[in-house]
């Protein structure tokens, strides 16, 4: 067997990163190609069947790996077979590949029936069972092949009976007919080893609506407007919104009479900018039921130390939202952006989360215990240690400090609804599309752990979130949720993060921060954050000056289907989309059972509409000043 070039390590990658002047557009990370597509010579393969042709690798029967030969289809394959978890087990010939940094790319030839997902889990430099990504069958009856992107691969044989990498098939099973193996040589650092998905496209743009806030005649002040009573009439759905279902089924009878309307909601909008285009909402809790929120929050034009003016989001209360976005959905096609002037939602400031009389940005309680009440993890969530009948806000999990406490801010995120509104924050984590955002743990959150990692992208190297400053940027398209969450748990859509330590290529590792700010700098350098929508996917983009990689752009595109993930809620017009993720949502609360059929269903739109700010009821604190928010469409549309 010829010699193989091992493809470098990614923390030698840096020169060939810098080649890209900090702009890295990745294609896809997975996707479901035709049988007849043209592919490089692999190095390894296997053809399943009665009797298997191995070449390189070779098929293990190892305990929740077993498999039966069949004939579907017209081919030879062999399925996943027993009770519990179908996986199909693989070893690489140790001459091919063994306990070393590799590049590749793993292709299945598969059977597509029924509709659960196909994931590739590989041996990497993290873990023996790294996820590679999935791929939705549409039980179309057909052989299709997908392709699996492996960016750090070790490949020393950690996987049951010694394998390398398994693929997992769900309860239903899979029939695969041929699996191959190809390491890249002369690796460029950017390109995706399968290659199989579609570059971001290249848009020329025209604008449609801006907004800069230095025209006196145009300043923004939501203290002007009434607060609105909200008794909770109006619900975007019966699930998790604020008087969802959700929770009566997890947290009993009671929780609503006793315990939600303990306090009242009151809410407020202000359209502003040329048009009215704009819209500032806000969210906030009258705990004594006297007519009006306590510590309320505000949006408004400011003056910066520059003399420049900027819009100010303040969010001083840990129970209150205040967030910016479009008074009607954003078209069909589009490139949204704004300039991030100050930030200060948590985070280090010269090396500790004290700051300014504050803990992790949490100005110090007072009257009031900030909390997750009402709307903590469900009781089957361990670790979860809350009476749900308790009207008490103290007696729930705090949000300042111990294994729940986090501060966060929406840098820029695309939500599936009209007219979005504060909410609490199990809400919104069935409701994205994609999200930049802000996540500073508490210590005590990270405990023992690492935290998640960092990525580095001066040289696309990798550190532990406990060893960063915590002001990072989290860069991640929403997938599919949890359709059938255990006895009172909490269904949520799984998050896929995208770094230049990947590639670009979106990896289900949460959370897995981009690059990490520096607010102590602000508003002399800001960041400018944008998010496009072409007619194959979303691209995220942020630039700005970042810590250990100086100034930089970094740009990562997912397609709506074929990427790691199909993007949840991706069609916003009924053509895009054909059904077929579409599930029944089944939650086994404590106190009742129910199901929402067709949550994703062949006909549907979801509008996309941004989000800048602190959208959670029950979580975030602080102040943030935003400047030329600017919407563009092709030129030409």
């Amino acid at each position: 067997m010829r010699t193989r070039h091992k493809s470098a390590t990614l923390a030698a990658l840096a020169a060939t990163a810098a080649l890209c002047v900090g702009t890295l557009v990745a294609p896809s990370g997975v996707a479901s190609e035709p049988t007849q597509a043209v592919v490089e010579e692999p190095d390894a393969s296997i053809v399943l069947g009665e009797t298997n042709e191995p070449r390189g690798l070779v098929q293990i029967e190892e305990g929740d790996g077993q498999t039966s030969p069949v004939t579907i289809g017209g081919q030879s394959a062999r399925k996943t077979v027993g009770t519990g978890a179908h996986y199909m087990y693989v070893k690489i010939d140790d001459s091919v590949a063994f306990d070393s940094t590799y590049v590749a790319c793993v292709r299945a030839e598969y059977y597509d029936e029924g509709k659960e997902g196909l994931s590739l889990q590989y041996d990497s430099q993290a873990s023996a069972y790294a996820a590679a990504g999935t791929v939705m069958r549409a039980d179309t009856k057909t052989w299709q092949t997908a392709a699996f992107n492996i960016v750090d691969g070790r490949f020393a044989n950690r996987e049951n009976g010694g394998a390398d990498f398994r693929l997992s098939a769900g309860s239903g099973g899979a029939s695969i007919h041929s699996i191959s193996l190809t390491i890249i040589e002369n690796d460029d650092g950017v390109t995706l080893p399968c290659a199989a998905g579609e570059a971001a496209p290249s848009t020329r743009w025209k604008v449609l609506h801006s907004e800069n806030f230095q025209a006196q005649s145009r300043a923004v002040d939501t203290d002007e407007s009434e607060w609105v009573r909200h008794d909770y009439d109006e619900q975007v759905d019966t699930i998790m919104d604020d008087a969802g279902d959700w929770w009566k089924n997890d947290y009993g009878p009671t929780w609503e009479p006793d315990v939600l309307k303990s306090f009242t909601t009151y809410r407020k909008e202000v359209k502003f900018g040329k048009g009215d285009w704009l819209t500032a909402t806000l969210s906030a809790r009258d705990w004594n039921n006297s007519g009006s929120p306590q510590n309320p929050p505000r949006i408004s034009t400011t003056k910066l130390p520059t003399s420049e003016k900027a819009l100010r989001i303040d969010s001083p209360d840990s129970y209150d939202g205040a967030f910016v976005t479009t008074s009607e959905k954003l078209p069909s096609e589009y490139r949204l952006e704004y300039r991030l002037k100050t930030l200060d939602f948590g985070g280090q400031r010269n090396g500790s989360i004290f700051y300014d009389g504050k803990e992790n940005g949490y100005s110090p309680e007072d009257a009031q215990c900030k909390t997750q009440f009402p709307y903590a993890e469900g009781i089957g969530t361990p670790g979860w240690g809350n009476d749900p009948t308790n009207p008490d806000p103290c007696a729930w999990q705090s949000v300042v400090d111990g294994p729940f406490g986090y501060n966060a801010f929406h840098l820029l995120g695309i939500v599936d609804f009209e007219k979005p509104k504060p909410a609490n924050l199990h809400f919104w984590h069935y409701r994205r599309k994609i999200l930049m955002d802000s996540f500073a743990q508490h210590p005590d959150r990270i405990g023992s752990g690492s935290g998640g990692r960092v990525c580095n992208p001066a040289d696309n190297t990798s550190y532990d979130y406990r060893d960063s400053t915590y002001n990072v940027i989290d860069m991640w398209f929403n997938g599919l949720p949890n359709f059938t969450p255990g006895k009172g748990g909490i269904t949520g859509n799984s998050q896929w993060f995208s770094t230049t330590c990947t590639r670009g290529l979106p990896v289900p590792i949460s959370p897995y921060a981009a690059a990490e700010m520096k607010p102590e700098f602000m508003p002399n350098s800001d960041y400018l954050f944008a998010v496009e929508r072409s007619k194959t996917g979303y691209t995220m983009e942020v630039t700005g000056d970042f810590l250990h990689a100086g100034h930089m752009t970094l740009r990562f595109y997912s397609p709506f289907i074929g990427g790691a993930t199909p993007i949840w809620h991706y069609n916003n017009t009924p053509d895009q989309y054909d059904g077929r993720f579409n599930r029944t949502l089944v939650q086994n609360g404590v106190f009742g059972q129910q199901q929402w059929a067709d949550q994703w269903p062949a006909g549907s739109s979801y509008p996309d509409f941004p989000v800048i700010g602190d959208p959670y009821t029950d979580a975030g604190e602080g102040s943030a000043t935003i400047d030329s928010i600017t919407l563009m469409v092709p030129k030409g549309s």
